[in-house]
Order: structure tokens, then C-alpha cells, then sequence
């Protein structure tokens, strides 16, 4: 990993600690909800899904997902979303790096 990498990473790991994630509204992006009404359900992968909100709604709507993000922290977000909304066997979420 390059020195411009490592510190992007340590960046969004500290932003997702302090919870400073401009970019994570509460409602699932506008897109997936366009897909879930378009597609009927089946499987996906969502690469660099943060605090899983694309995978928690295509998983309540009867799809099998899998999220991977390199940031340790985003991930503990998703999956401890997944355990609240109860969707273990049809959302995970791990990390890569």
C-alpha cells in the first residue's frame, strides 16, 4: 500500500470512529431503490459498502448481498446493522483490504 493509500484509509477510519460520514444519509441511494423496483430479486455484491445501507435494502427486499469495504470500522457499521435488521443469511459484509 502506497503512503497516499494508507492515509486515505487512516482518513475514512478515523471519519467512520467520529461517525463524520457526509456521505451516508439514512434513506438506501436513490439508485438501488430504482433497481428494486425495476429488477426482481437476486443476487449482489456491493464493493466499498460502508455502513451497508445498499445491502440492508436489497436484502429486505429479498435479495442475497454481499458488501466488502477495506475500512474496519464501516464494516463493523454494516454488520451490526445486518444483526439489528435481523438479515443474517441474506446480507454479509466483510472486509477486504
Amino acid at each position: 500500500m502506497t503512503e497516499y493509500e494508507q492515509t486515505r484509509r487512516e482518513n475514512f477510519q478515523r471519519r467512520y470512529r467520529e461517525r463524520d460520514m457526509p456521505w451516508d444519509a439514512e434513506l438506501p441511494p436513490p439508485e438501488i431503490l430504482t433497481l428494486i423496483a425495476q429488477l426482481p430479486p437476486g443476487r449482489a455484491l456491493d464493493i466499498g459498502c460502508g455502513t451497508g445501507r445498499a445491502c440492508a435494502a436489497l436484502a429486505l427486499a429479498g435479495w442475497q448481498v454481499d458488501g466488502v469495504d477495506y475500512v474496519a470500522e464501516a464494516i463493523a457499521l454494516a454488520a451490526n446493522e445486518s444483526r439489528l435488521r435481523e438479515l443474517k443469511g441474506r446480507c454479509g459484509c466483510s472486509l477486504r483490504r
